[in-house]
């Protein structure tokens, strides 16, 4: 394995932290809770990836706000890290455009 290599899977894990990073911060900034999981598809050797956004109130008030569903591999022939980092940062930016229309909600209804 030459210095290439090795460089390689830098870029690899620093997509894998960004992406933990994307999801830690969306759920302190916005008070959700993520949930991560895989299925497979009717097409072959293609994995579906969800990630689910709740609120963070427990009980049955807890319910999901985003639901963001990924396919790896697809047609951007991207790394498995960095198809990680993107399905993150999109449903990161949902999970912020969810926290801003509530605060919108909440400031007209007042509830």
């Amino acid at each position: 394995m030459g210095k290439k290599d090795n460089y390689k899977d830098l870029g690899e894990l620093e997509f894998t932290r960004a992406a933990y990073d994307v999801v830690e911060d969306a759920q302190d900034a916005y008070g959700l809770l993520a949930a991560h999981s895989i299925h497979t598809t009717a097409q072959r050797g293609v994995l579906a990836f969800v990630t689910t956004y709740r609120t963070d109130r427990g009980g049955p008030a807890e319910r999901p706000v985003i639901v963001q569903t990924s396919y790896w591999p697809n047609a951007n022939g991207t790394s498995w890290a960095a198809f990680w980092f993107q399905h993150q940062h999109k449903a990161a930016l949902m999970a912020e455009q969810w926290f801003k229309s509530e605060q919108e909600r909440v400031s007209e209804t007042g509830s």
